[in-house]
């Protein structure tokens, strides 16, 4: 997927999902998984998953093994699907096989991730569509795995350790399986209507790629509009093709480079035709595609901005919902890190058309979205107004979460307050750090954390005999076994730390 091309590794690592087709199982406990929702996506043990279900043996021996419990979906009738957008079974992965095993269908698993732009396009836009739905409906039992609901799925998945024939996958992801578990292909990546069944119809042998012969006009030098966008648009099915490994530096650089070029083919082509011209289906799709992850500022997404409407009558309201709040959420993050005063700009126009039209649409879709501005204020305002040295501002907002948490406000609600006001300049907000390091050292005088933030405040406000007192104390307390110096560890680098933040914090105030 081009978007690669543009993260840098380190942060993509984040995103790329290590799927494997092992074995199967029906074991998965919630310590087995770790879900992060500040970070927004899953880490499995050993950054691996495989599709678990059971082997053809255990559906057979469940079946005929009278002891056994039967399936709630066990006996259930044909499905009775319409062409109205693609039915997802309802019901376990265990369930949806033996239900495509009556029907004489194979499996269709889509991964689905609620707060990521392009896996909401798919669901909401994509799989609806009555052409998709008629033909998954057709050839498949589909069936929904949410990322954002893992208890939901609980003994299907099972974390498995790391394997050479592990593949990595990235978002959105697609799995296709006979009734029996085996698996028959995979592919991954936002898609059109028209793009997804292609690429089903491939991994079902149905068809072949054409990629060759236009790929050939390529280097040949034909290079007129109408091809390119040809070109293109079958370069993005292209693309759901490739694996990469992120073990394997050599593929993840031939992985980046071949999206890159993909991307600068797709940038002379948006240049080369006038504005007017790139309102279509089909190039709304490509710069949607291509400009991954969008940003304000680029030339094509303020040109999506200024032509909202007419761009949504050849798209849909969750691609541009999607597209122009990602946008904008993406320029909030830079601009608060930068104390760039834009922020407050692209916060504001958020209250107004046509972003507020988009927001409204996601409010409805999803009343806690990172793209909403009450969340961007949350989330960056304090950023942006600690990079301007407005503590003030920054120490009204601190106080507003922590009222607002009410009597909900945990010990670690308080220590993060503490952690910001100690790099404060503002002597009653030293003072504010201090009377909450102090009460949170009282109530665990061991923690390690506590112990750091209150001497932190302690010597940034200037009482610093008090701190060292405090940490001579704490120091003597801790030294008596080995876990005590693990802790010691923890609260001599936690210290440093924040010294670190404070002696930053007042250089860049002078």
């Amino acid at each position: 997927m081009v978007k690669l091309a543009r993260i840098p590794l380190h942060q993509r690592v984040q995103w790329i999902k290590r799927l494997t087709l092992i074995e199967f199982a029906l074991s998965l406990s919630r310590e087995q998984t770790t879900f992060v929702m500040g970070k927004k996506f899953i880490r499995f043990s050993s950054l691996f998953v495989s599709i678990c279900v059971l082997a053809s043996t255990g559906l057979s021996n469940s079946n005929n093994d009278e002891n056994n419990e039967p399936s709630s979906k066990s006996h259930a009738e044909p499905v009775e699907y319409t062409n109205q957008g693609t039915e997802f079974f309802d019901g376990s992965l265990k369930d949806a096989l033996a239900q495509a095993e009556r029907e004489d269908k194979d499996v269709f698993v889509f991964y689905y991730a609620p707060w990521t732009p392009l896996w909401v396009i798919m669901k909401e836009a994509v799989f609806p569509d009555p052409d998709v739905g008629k033909f998954l409906n057709q050839r498949f039992v589909s069936f929904e795995f949410d990322l954002g609901n893992i208890d939901l799925h609980k003994g299907e998945f099972e974390s498995v350790a790391d394997d050479d024939e592990g593949i990595d996958l990235v978002e959105p992801t697609y799995f296709i399986m006979d009734n029996k578990g085996n698996s028959i292909g995979h592919a991954h990546g936002r898609a059109s209507p028209d793009q997804l069944i292609s690429i089903v119809s491939r991994l079902l042998g149905e068809t072949d790629s054409m990629f060759g012969d236009l790929q050939t006009r390529y280097e040949s030098g034909e290079r007129s509009s109408k091809f390119i966008q040809q070109y293109l648009t079958a370069a993005i099915e292209e693309l759901s093709f490739r694996q990469l490994n992120s073990d394997d530096e050599a593929s993840v650089n031939a992985y980046e480079a071949e999206g890159e070029k993909y991307k600068q083919i797709a940038d002379e082509y948006f240049q080369s035709k006038p504005d007017a011209e790139l309102i279509n289906e089909t190039d709304a799709h490509l710069i949607m595609y291509f400009c991954e992850p969008p940003m304000r500022g680029d030339r094509l997404v303020e040109f999506v901005l200024r032509h909202y409407d007419e761009f949504l009558a050849v798209s849909s309201e969750t691609a541009m919902s999607q597209f122009t709040l990602h946008a904008t959420t993406n320029a909030c993050k830079v601009t608060a890190e930068a104390g760039d005063e834009k922020f407050m700009e692209y916060v504001e126009a958020l209250e107004t058309y046509p972003l507020k039209q988009a927001v409204d649409y996601e409010r409805t879709r999803r009343p806690q979205s990172d793209h909403l501005p009450e969340f961007i204020n949350l989330k960056w305002g304090l950023d942006y107004h600690k990079e301007r040295g407005a503590w003030d501002r920054v120490y009204e907002i601190l106080i507003e979460r922590l009222e607002a948490l009410g009597e909900t406000a945990r010990e670690w609600d308080y220590m993060q307050v503490a952690r910001e006001l100690v790099q404060s300049d503002n002597q009653a907000h030293l003072e504010t750090a201090v009377k909450y390091g102090r009460n949170l050292h009282e109530s665990k005088p061991k923690n390690p954390n506590y112990a750091a933030v209150y001497v932190a405040a302690l010597q940034v406000s200037g009482k610093k005999y008090t701190a060292v007192q405090v940490s001579e104390q704490y120091r003597k307390k801790m030294s008596r076994l080995s876990y005590d110096k693990e802790q010691l560890k923890t609260y001599d680098h936690e210290l440093s730390v924040l010294l670190e933040k404070i002696k930053e914090a007042a250089t860049s105030d002078e």
